[in-house]
């Protein structure tokens, strides 16, 4: 299990050189001060931090030589703290929050910052000059990879939305941000950015809602992609939207809805989370804000590309519910475990014997579905006689519900024989009897759990 102890971002700038109130500071500072206040707030040693991830698209110019570790040596953390940089596109942030995730539920991190920085004003979108498909000819032949505004488009033609629907959900969310502004929601995790170089206040608030928004002002504003999809992009002069049709033939023509006002932001910004193992929450009571339960990624259609985040809700739902199961069990198998311990050590006498468990036997042929530990002294014998007088058992105490197979390493094959060959007591406290079995000499008993039809597992443990 891994923990969020803490995360803080910086305020959005807008994403416009010269205009933003951060497109004067170099990304790798962005997310440097956003890693000297994780610190400052939660009061560790940065020394004690394992690993730091960034997630960042366009990892080029500025944004490029390994953006995370040149911020880590510019918050002044010690050098023998590590950092890495990777892209998953728009989702690169949070997969680097999955990653430490990861790292601390396994046991191999204790404490990792992570988030992502982007400063679009400084390093543009496509900067790496990769495009969609870094223009790889062979992989055209199979997809044929248009930019998201193009995406977007063809999603809201082939789903039937109308340009006033979009401009709706554009506008209710102006005007939730602007609530969640208002009621400062978001004071607790922001921070105030400051010039590296002069100190003065760069920016302590978000630049990026537009409160005043009205239907008729996004009314007003032009589809912002139709230009590019006029654009010539095929091997014989294709269009992107023409391109776009041909892989989606029900959408006809693309339609052109979003714009300025109903898109995604273009921003400057960076955030991190300071994600933490059990064992270190363990031993320095740190209080997380939060407990990671699950993570999961999703690949979509290649055009359409957007799609993904509503099927991979199932998906994260599916892969919680499995390992909320599986958690049941073994909580289950624990507690069976220190139950039957705690019967072991009471009912195993000073002096080894089990000549006094003498009931009535009967046979069964119920199967046998599980079976759990015992422990008894070596040298110790005991034989009963069945109903009938004619043959002779060894007994074995069965506690907890459940029944126990006596073996030594060596006799695997009888094992395997009392399996089809028991009998159970018919009163008292109930047994298990084993025909022809002994306890001379024995030095280990083995038994098997089957806990309904998700686990199976063998366990040996010595006698007493």
């Amino acid at each position: 299990m891994s923990y969020v102890i803490d995360g803080v971002r910086t305020p959005r700038g807008r994403g416009k050189a010269g205009k933003g109130a951060l497109s004067g500071i170099h990304p790798q500072e962005l997310f440097a001060q956003v890693l000297v206040a994780l610190a400052r707030r939660n009061g560790f040693d940065p020394a004690r931090v394992d690993d730091v991830i960034a997630g960042c698209v366009s990892q080029a110019g500025e944004q490029g030589a390994n953006l995370a570790r040149n911020a880590v040596l510019t918050a002044g953390w010690p050098i023998e703290v590590s950092a890495t940089t990777l892209n998953r596109f728009c989702g690169s942030g949070l997969q680097a929050v999955h990653f430490a995730a990861m790292g601390a539920a396994s046991g191999t991190l204790d404490l990792v910052a992570a988030g992502g920085v982007e400063s679009m004003s400084r390093v543009p979108m496509g900067s790496d000059g990769g495009g969609e498909d870094g223009h790889n000819a062979h992989l055209r032949e199979r997809f044929f990879q248009v930019p998201q505004g193009i995406s977007a488009d063809l999603i809201a033609t082939l789903e039937g939305f109308s340009r006033e629907e979009v401009d709706e959900i554009a506008l209710r969310s102006q005007q939730r941000a602007a609530r969640a502004v208002e009621e400062r929601r978001f004071a607790k995790s922001l921070i105030a950015i400051t010039d590296p170089l002069t100190g003065k206040l760069a920016l302590d608030r978000d630049e990026m809602p537009r409160p005043g928004t009205t239907r008729e002002d996004l009314l007003a504003l032009e589809p912002a992609f139709v230009g590019l999809g006029s654009k010539p992009a095929g091997r014989n002069g294709e269009t992107l939207d023409q391109i776009a049709a041909v892989a989606y033939p029900a959408a006809k023509q693309v339609r052109h809805l979003h714009t300025a006002g109903n898109s995604s932001g273009i921003a400057d910004g960076a955030g991190a989370v300071l994600i933490a193992s059990e064992r270190y929450v363990r031993e320095t009571g740190a209080r997380p804000r939060a407990r990671i339960r699950a993570t999961a990624t999703l690949g979509s259609e290649p055009v359409l590309m957007l799609t993904a985040p509503r099927q991979e809700v199932g998906r994260l739902s599916y892969i919680w519910e499995t390992k909320l199961i599986r958690r049941k069990h073994e909580i289950h198998r624990q507690k069976l475990q220190r139950t039957i311990q705690s019967d072991v050590a009471h009912h195993i006498p000073r002096k080894p014997s089990l000549r006094s468990h003498a009931w009535i036997l009967q046979p069964s042929d119920r199967p046998v579905t599980q079976c759990l530990t015992f422990a008894f002294a070596p040298r110790s014998r005991a034989k009963i006689k069945s109903a009938d007088g004619k043959s002779s058992f060894i007994a074995l105490t069965r506690l907890s519900g459940s029944l126990a197979f006596l073996s030594s390493s060596s006799n695997t094959s009888k094992y395997l024989s009392v399996k089809s060959k028991a009998v159970v007591a018919s009163r008292g406290a109930p047994t298990l009897l084993c025909p022809g079995m002994t306890t001379k000499g024995l030095s280990s008993l083995i038994f098997l759990s089957v806990l309904d039809q998700f686990f199976l597992a063998f366990l040996s443990v010595s006698a007493v």
